[in-house]
């Protein structure tokens, strides 16, 4: 049985989730484990499950490919699902280049390759991308063409049906893959899921061993093989999908023509008669929508379809006061044709326009403290502030949340950049020193690293001990370069010679003259500072730039991080948790295929973010904090405040790289994935998720004052509000940029709405313990 569950409210599907696992408890010997699109929302999810359930949940929740991987080996037992990774695929290809070199077929890739291989094998950068793009694009085709992995995996090297449906500039890419094949132990898990639903299909009475019930929340994340692979396993076990969506029947609503709904990812016209909101912003969801019911249809699928649609507007008792907001979400919902009602009360949503990026932070900041002050039932964490590029805002959050000159209080924020991890300290010295080691050593990249909080945490110094070193160094005459070799053999004003001057003036007079050393020793008077120590700190700075500079081999870049982890270790005892489990994932990171081949070190510097990042430091609490965030992680998770900023064109939507070794570009299938769709299918995902007010924000000029786009959606989203919008509710819901205009936030505009629903209504509980 597939259950199929779709609701426009998330907290609907905790709720169910919760009461499933209440009612149906997994074994005690049995770990249950739930899907989820990322490790953000699983978090909220786990939370919510929780504290609905009263007890600690006690399950694991996972990726869609990392639980498929994990239900694999329930079939097949001895095999190692996860061979065909990221990382494997990856160094499996940089370790196949100069064979792949040896086929005619290599020509597209030719002057890269004799490039790496002119420069006797050394990864650089250019490589490095090369190689990363190539591996995101067999990674696509392991998900979405899983029939042309089979077709590969099934023929010799040698063979011409390799090709097939392919262009000649694209023949490299099955020999490639063949050559990744002798060096990885197993066949892709797709292979594996394919053997599977044949099998499920050929019998009526499958015995294995998996769990009774299967729970997955999906966001549209789910491929065509991920679909028929649980369709299947449903004809045998209960399958229960849960699906947050804004509306029913979207595909019909967009799509009044027969035929596959495709994406154009140039799309750049604007079709200012929409006359819905789906139109704009819903392709992707509505392709998704229709990939399940296709399937359903085509395999004949026992299905329970669960329609748990919670109108938002049923406690309002005068029409009139519904927010547009509301009326909105419930239009997406059924596709009604009632007409808007807006009132000049209503703040619900607001688009702004505002002249260059500080004037939108400082409405930001300003806006949120009229809400918190005007709304008693909104505190911090009812609110979020989301960008398409965290970069954008990362620089600025002090300065809007900690500035306590501008409006005399600090607002207190969680801020969940784009890769979703709290780095420990000793990651980010190691990033720090990798990065400055990498360029000319200034006083100001001397600075930068003292000034940071984990090196004075390692070394044991103050802020006000860093400026009189830093001051020291100038007068000692530091220019730039860390020893002779950095300035072609000049020593005098690097920072290796002015560590000789202090190291002498802690033993001689400043007034000798040590002609065998070729320089005076420096001592300066009426300072405070433990020079003995200070010593010693710069010694171990220049020790580890030194050490790190230059290209290695993976295995000698970890030796080498090592060495400064246990030498930082010796120095603070405080750190031995942490360098303990970086050593760990530096030591799980190597596998068997990455080569001896030298690796610059900015490509290092990246591997090496790479493989810590993986590891989520949660160290981080939300108690209370305005959510700063990108909206990928954070597009599912309810807020009474939404604030969607930095909505520009050359922002949002992302626009697609062009891929042109992309063999998804052949031919579009439904369910293909499409970065720019899903871009704009998350503004769907926030308006459903915001339960009060959505202000959607973007800037006039850049930082130079050249001219800037609003995103051209939004553009769209705007003419479709013109539509029904006249001009004096234009002018309260739509802004300018003229921010002279100061408004105000009234508490009596402002009715926070509670939830009120139940869903014993919708759903038959006893047959669920059967």
């Amino acid at each position: 049985m597939l259950n199929l569950y779709k609701s426009n409210k998330i907290e609907v599907i905790s709720e169910l989730l919760a009461e499933e696992l209440k009612i149906c408890p997994p074994p005690i010997n049995e770990k249950l484990e739930i899907v989820v699109p990322n490790y953000f929302l699983g978090n909220w999810l786990r939370e919510q499950i929780t504290i609905k359930n009263k007890i600690s949940a006690l399950y694991e929740l996972k990726t869609i490919s990392t639980y498929t991987e994990s239900l694999l080996t329930n079939f097949f037992p001895v095999i190692d699902m996860s061979a065909w990774n990221f990382e494997s695929i990856k160094w499996g290809i940089i370790d196949s280049l100069e064979e792949l070199n040896s086929f005619k077929e290599s020509f597209p890739l030719r002057n890269w390759i004799n490039k790496y291989l002119d420069n006797k094998k050394t990864i650089d950068g250019d490589i490095y991308n090369l190689t990363k793009k190539i591996t995101n694009n067999f990674i696509d085709y392991l998900i979405f063409r899983p029939e042309m992995i089979a077709r590969w995996n099934r023929y010799e090297i040698n063979s011409s049906n390799l090709f097939k449906n392919l262009n000649p500039d694209q023949f490299w890419q099955p020999i490639l893959y063949k050559l990744l094949e002798e060096k990885i132990s197993e066949k892709p898990s797709c292979l594996y899921m394919i053997e599977v639903i044949e099998n499920l299909r050929k019998s009526k009475n499958v015995q294995f061993q998996v769990p009774n019930q299967i729970y997955i929340f999906s966001d549209n994340n789910l491929s065509k093989l991920h679909i028929n692979f649980y369709s299947e396993l449903s004809k045998f076990i209960k399958v229960n999908l849960y699906l947050l969506s804004p509306g029913e029947d979207l595909w019909n609503r967009i799509n009044c023509l027969e035929g596959e709904l495709e994406f154009d990812d140039d799309e750049s016209k604007l079709n200012l008669n929409n006359t819905n909101i789906e139109k704009i912003f819903g392709k992707f969801g509505a392709n998704f929508h229709k990939l399940i019911d296709e399937n359903i249809y085509k395999e004949g699928i026992n299905l329970k379809n669960n329609l748990i649609y919670l109108d938002p507007t049923t406690n309002f008792h005068n029409k009139k006061d519904i927010p547009l907001l509301n009326q909105i979400q419930k239009r997406l919902i059924d596709n009604n044709s009632v007409d808007f009602i807006v009132t000049e009360r209503d703040d619900s949503i607001l688009l702004c326009e505002h002249f260059n990026q500080n004037s939108q932070l400082e409405y930001l900041r300003n806006k949120i403290i009229e809400i918190i002050n005007s709304c008693e039932n909104i505190k911090y964490s009812d609110i979020a502030v989301l960008s398409p590029q965290t970069n954008l805002i990362k620089p600025y959050l002090r300065y809007i949340f900690n500035n306590e000159l501008i409006n005399g209080e600090k607002i207190p924020y969680f801020f969940i950049d784009e890769d979703n991890h709290d780095s420990s300290g000793i990651f980010e010295f190691l990033v720090d020193i990798t990065e400055i080691a990498s360029e000319k050593i200034t006083l100001e990249k001397i600075d930068y690293i003292l000034s940071k909080k984990v090196t004075q945490n390692i070394f044991d110094f103050n802020i006000t001990e860093k400026d009189e070193i830093i001051f020291l160094l100038t007068q000692a005459g530091f220019h730039w370069g860390l020893d002779d070799k950095e300035r072609l053999g000049e020593e005098k004003n690097t920072l290796d010679w002015c560590i000789n001057r202090i190291t002498l003036g802690l033993i001689y007079d400043k007034e000798v003259n040590l002609s065998t050393f070729n320089l005076k020793p420096f001592s300066y008077k009426n300072i405070s500072l433990d020079l003995n120590k200070w010593v010693k700190i710069l010694i171990h700075l220049k020790k580890y730039i030194n050490l790190i500079r230059g290209s290695f081999s993976y295995s000698k870049w970890v030796e080498k991080i090592k060495f400064i982890l246990k030498s930082i270790a010796g120095s603070n005892a405080n750190f031995n948790l942490e360098i303990s489990e970086i050593n760990r994932i530096l030591d799980n990171h190597a596998i068997p295929l990455i080569p001896d081949d030298l690796i610059l070190l900015k490509v290092f510097r990246e591997i090496l973010i790479s493989c810590i990042n993986k590891v989520k430091y949660q160290s981080k609490s939300r108690v209370n904090k305005i959510l700063v965030s990108d909206i990928e992680n954070s597009r599912h998770i309810p807020h009474k405040v939404i604030f969607l900023i930095d909505m520009n064109s050359v922002n949002y939507p992302k626009l697609p790289k062009s891929e042109n070794i992309n063999l998804l570009n052949n031919k579009y299938y439904l369910g293909d994935p499409s970065v720019f769709e899903r871009e704009k299918y998350s503004f769907l995902e926030l308006l459903i998720a915001c339960r009060d007010k959505f202000i959607v924000s973007w800037v006039k000029n850049d930082k130079d004052n050249n001219k800037l786009d609003v995103s051209f959606p939004i553009k769209e989203l705007i003419s479709f509000f013109d539509i029904f919008l006249n001009q004096r509710q234009r002018e309260i819901i739509i802004k300018d940029s003229d921010l002279n205009k100061n408004e105000i936030i009234d508490l009596d505009k402002s009715k926070i709405v509670k939830s009120n629903y139940s869903l014993i209504e919708d759903i038959n509980w006893n047959e669920k313990k059967i």
